[in-house]
């Protein structure tokens, strides 16, 4: 009896111990269960660790990514804030080939704007329509500008990759009033901090394998608009624009300058009077118009012109590129589309020009009548 009573309570202490051990233990999470608690670097409590399969989440994008031609999504990172003023050397512009223009045969320089002219707006519509970018752009500021520059157009021609035109005037504004610096100022070292000043900005932007210089475009003209100092003279703007040329490059300047009266003075033999040092000058030009209609009185053929100007060119300055600041017939000329063509069709014969910029105002703009098929069938052949 007594044996029996002990065998009953050895399995009895047993049976305690056996149920005890079971409680003590965390269940095993069963394949596609949530797990109790995370492991080191896994799921919070109440999220599953992976797919219900137990196939490795990878190898699960890799399938989806098989069936819907999509790859897995890669991990996003914050764009950096972006910088108005870049302060590194910006990429080159993409090797394009030479397209190919309706007549046929190469056409390698940039097709530009006369953004100075053109807002925005009026840019972003006609290279929508261009189906394309814009190569080069026009940049005109006034002589105290470096404190702000680059500004909206110098910006636009960097992110098109673009060749930049810009041209330092000599005169600031104040108010609604353009006031002249004098040239023989310049030319005496009186306005050398601004001319320092310009070129800090332009090594600054480090744009300058993209760039061409001027100062003072036009410099025969004198009206409102682009006012001289009574005193100014053709001398006096050789000097200037020989000083200013020489301070640039001593303070780190190496984009080409260039020498860009109006067409006016090829034509009426005044170019020489202006023309600095040689050696000062890696590209010249000027800026095409034609205001009256074909037969009027005061009519200008593109093609008569850029002949005259070329043929002056190989006198002075042979072997220089060429570049059209500013491009325009009159909207009111029937043969707007045949000088559009005579303009192109004479730069391309040349083959040392780098760059027409085109004038989009409502008086000049090539999109209307009957110039619009004729430069969109050009301008088709440039843009990239």
């Amino acid at each position: 009896m007594r044996r029996a009573l002990v065998g009953m309570l050895v399995a009895a202490l047993a049976l305690v111990a056996l149920l005890h051990g079971r409680h003590d233990r965390a269940p095993s999470a069963a394949p596609g269960s949530a797990s109790a608690s995370p492991s080191p670097g896994g799921s919070p409590p109440g999220q599953t660790t992976g797919p219900t399969s137990g196939t490795p989440r990878s190898t699960q994008a890799h399938r989806r990514s098989s069936v819907s031609g999509r790859s897995p999504a890669s991990p996003r990172t914050l764009p950096s804030s972006p910088s108005p003023v870049p302060t590194r050397t910006p990429r080159a512009p993409a090797p394009s080939p030479s397209p190919t223009g309706p007549g046929g045969g190469s056409v390698p320089f940039a097709w530009g704007v006369d953004a100075y002219s053109a807002p925005s707006p009026l840019i972003t519509k006609v290279q929508d329509m261009m189906g394309g970018r814009f190569s080069a752009f026009s940049d005109y500021q006034g002589w105290h500008a470096y404190r702000k520059w680059p500004g909206r157009i110098a910006q636009m021609a960097e992110a098109n990759h673009a060749l930049l035109y810009l041209n330092i005037n000599t005169h600031y504004a104040v108010g609604r009033r353009r006031v002249p610096v004098c040239w023989r100022s310049i030319a005496a070292g009186q306005e050398d901090a601004a001319v320092a000043g310009w070129a800090s900005a332009i090594v600054h932007v480090g744009y300058q394998r993209h760039m061409v210089i001027t100062v003072e475009h036009e410099p025969n003209v004198d009206d409102p608009q682009q006012p001289k100092c009574p005193g100014d003279t053709p001398a006096d703007y050789r000097a200037m624009f020989d000083h200013v040329y020489r301070l640039m490059r001593a303070h780190g300047v190496t984009a080409p300058f260039a020498f860009v009266p109006t067409m006016s003075v090829y034509r009426t033999h005044q170019a020489d009077a202006y023309l600095p040092p040689a050696s000062d000058l890696q590209v010249y030009g000027a800026d095409e118009y034609n205001r009256v209609p074909r037969g009027r009185a005061g009519y200008h053929s593109a093609s008569a012109d850029i002949a005259t100007m070329l043929a002056w060119g190989n006198r002075h300055l042979p072997g220089r590129r060429v570049i059209l600041g500013e491009i325009g017939d009159t909207k009111r000329d029937p043969a707007q589309a045949a000088w559009v063509t005579e303009v192109l069709t004479a730069a391309r014969a040349h083959g040392r020009f780098i760059a027409l910029d085109w004038n989009l105002t409502p008086g000049y703009i090539p999109l209307n009548g009957s110039a619009r098929e004729a430069w969109l069938a050009w301008a088709h052949t440039w843009v990239r």
